[in-house]
C-alpha cells in the first residue's frame, strides 16, 4: 500500500503543479534554468520528466512491460 499512497500523491502534486521541477522553481523563483537537468532541450515540466525525457525512457519502457504482464495473468486467471 505504500507504493500506492505515495503514487497517489505524485499524482497529486503533478495535477496541481506543485512537483519541483525546474520550470516551475523558475516560474516562482526565478534565477536557474528552467530546462531539464538531465540535458535535453525541453523545458522541466512533469509532463516532460514522466512522459518524454529520454533518460526515463527505460524506466516507462520496463513498467509499461511489467504493467502488461500482469494484466495478462489477471485476463487469464478470470477465464
Amino acid at each position: 500500500k505504500a507504493s500506492s499512497a505515495f503514487s497517489a500523491v505524485v499524482q497529486l502534486y503533478a495535477r496541481s503543479c506543485q512537483l519541483d521541477t525546474a520550470a516551475t522553481c523558475f516560474s516562482r523563483h526565478g534565477g536557474s534554468t528552467p530546462c531539464c537537468h538531465f540535458g535535453c532541450a525541453s523545458l522541466e515540466t512533469a509532463h516532460h520528466l514522466f512522459i518524454s525525457c529520454y533518460r526515463f525512457q527505460t524506466f516507462r519502457d520496463e513498467f509499461s512491460q511489467q504493467v502488461l504482464q500482469h494484466t495478462e495473468r489477471l485476463l487469464s486467471e478470470a477465464e
